[in-house]
């Protein structure tokens, strides 16, 4: 009991800090995302919502299950130490709704191949319109 006490005051004082720190990050956030954007010529991504970065993230924590949800669906083959091989659900991803229909999710694992597709259809859009200025 006395550690589980300990624990709670451990994560009290953390995340007091944590709350200390908020404006900070934010404005670190801020600076940052404008530099990044200058350096880019403006960026594309995320233009559509018309909303600053830390608006964007706020929206997308706020349906954290789903989030979670897209990270640990079966995606590919691979294998887990002590464990066969996992093959990818043969079924269609459908992300609507509080269930993963049709989706075989997988609570150990944390996939965030979503992003990395996000990240580099960006950076082939950006080379492309550096090669090809005046097309849209």
């Amino acid at each position: 009991r006395a550690a589980d006490e300990g624990c709670k005051e451990l994560w009290v004082r953390v995340n007091k800090v944590d709350r200390k720190a908020v404006p900070f990050r934010d404005a670190t956030v801020d600076r940052w995302n404008g530099k990044v954007l200058m350096a880019s010529g403006g960026g594309k991504s995320f233009k559509a919502l018309n909303q600053s970065i830390l608006q964007q993230t706020q929206l997308v924590m706020q349906d954290k299950q789903r989030l979670l949800r897209k990270t640990r669906v079966r995606r590919s083959l691979y294998r887990v130490v002590g464990e066969g091989i996992h093959q990818p659900s043969a079924l269609p991803r459908k992300e609507e709704g509080d269930g993963a229909v049709g989706e075989e999710l997988d609570e150990e694992a944390y996939d965030d191949s979503d992003l990395y597709q996000l990240l580099l259809r960006d950076l082939i859009e950006s080379g492309s319109q550096q090669v090809f200025p005046h097309n849209p």
